[in-house]
């Protein structure tokens, strides 16, 4: 089974190479590498142009955000299972790319989600948060839940079936995408139980109030624009759940890493 990995990029020159090398680090032998980069000036490019050959595909160019950027990922790619690594974030270890793809092949699923911990930008030993999965069920979202969309990986086909990307919505597409394939349509997904990405905190969504109550707001239109009635208590929970996850990071944490 071929995986097309995107990695969504705009001026973070320090960070990029972390990235692509954790990319390019997998044994899995079947990997499409797609860079999508918006226009960068600060070094960037130089960065990309080192590991050119190890890139499957590889853009410049303006866009209208990182959603229309990661649509546009999707548009070069030609793998069965698309994921993301946006560029400041790492895979894991050398092996999640195996391991999502033996998850896919064991379950049947469509689309196969993980853990994600969330650390500091500068220091990505100190853990913030560690974002627990767990498996899926329809009043999971009902109460707030949704995977990790750094951990989420989705075949083709879904996309094909149901669409990208929304853009007009700048903070929470990917809330509505997961949404839209996982709650509406119930594609059929499954819980891979490792850590798939470390992630820098620091997201469009978490930037500051005004970014935390647009997120709000958008997340609660996502069900709106899918003909969904959302309880009231839905998007006040999702706020919430990032609690218990700082709280209990190094007792979640011992899980994975001894």
């Amino acid at each position: 089974m071929k995986v097309s990995i995107i990695t969504i990029v705009f001026n973070k020159v320090q960070v990029i190479e972390q990235t692509i090398q954790s990319v390019i680090n997998q044994n899995y032998s079947d990997i499409e590498y797609i860079i999508v980069d918006g226009g960068s000036t600060d070094g960037t490019l130089s960065e990309i142009e080192i590991f050119k050959p190890y890139l499957t595909k590889y853009i410049s160019e303006p866009d209208c955000g990182i959603y229309d950027a990661i649509n546009k990922g999707i548009s070069l790619s030609s793998g069965e299972i698309i994921g993301l690594v946006h560029a400041g974030d790492m895979l894991f270890n050398d092996h999640v790319i195996s391991d999502l793809v033996e998850c896919f092949i064991n379950t049947g699923a469509d689309i196969v989600y993980g853990n994600t911990i969330l650390v500091d930008p500068v220091n990505t030993e100190k853990v913030i948060r560690v974002f627990e999965g767990g498996n899926f069920n329809h009043r999971r979202f009902v109460s707030g839940w949704m995977p990790s969309h750094s951990s989420v990986y989705i075949k083709r086909s879904v996309f094909q079936m149901y669409g990208n990307y929304r853009l007009d919505l700048s903070i929470a597409a990917d809330y509505e995408l997961l949404l839209r394939f996982m709650y509406k349509h119930s594609v059929k997904s499954s819980y891979y139980s490792g850590l798939v990405t470390r992630f820098r905190v620091g997201g469009i969504s978490n930037k500051n109030v005004l970014s935390f109550v647009t997120s709000g707001s958008q997340c609660y239109r996502s069900w709106k624009l899918n003909d969904l009635k959302v309880p009231f208590y839905t998007i006040p929970l999702k706020m919430l759940r990032r609690i218990p996850d700082i709280i209990f990071r190094k007792k979640r944490l011992k899980k994975y890493i001894v």
